[in-house]
């Protein structure tokens, strides 16, 4: 099974042009048209579409510890620098080190270390 992944408006959407052209199901939420939308409508769409979300909002954490949808998963990028370049490598390395692990009920904090938590 492929990882489907929603990166969340704060990302660049090149982050998700440069997946997709490593092969990687990857979609900006900018190209969903919801940019700009509560945190609550963008989580909401990403396990009806079967998609991670990867963000650097941590408000998304919060969501997920709180509520008790089920999910996909939120892979949380973690940056003292939080540059398109930066957010990207820590991205590619998740990918390499994890790829298609599933993220299914978890939380994956993603800084120079990768730590999994359970969502609920």
């Amino acid at each position: 099974m492929t990882l489907r992944r929603l990166l969340d408006e704060q990302l660049s959407p090149l982050i998700a042009t440069e997946l997709r052209n490593e092969g990687y199901d990857a979609v900006s939420v900018h190209a969903l048209n919801l940019a700009g939308q509560p945190d609550p409508i963008v989580f909401g769409i990403a396990p009806k579409e079967g998609r991670v979300v990867v963000t650097q909002d941590f408000d998304f954490n919060a969501l997920q510890q709180l509520s008790r949808l089920s999910s996909e998963g939120v892979i949380l990028l973690r940056a003292n620098q939080p540059s398109t370049k930066t957010l990207l490598a820590l991205l590619r390395r998740f990918l390499r080190e994890h790829g298609e692990t599933s993220m299914r009920g978890r939380v994956a904090s993603v800084g120079s270390t990768t730590r999994f938590h359970p969502s609920l």
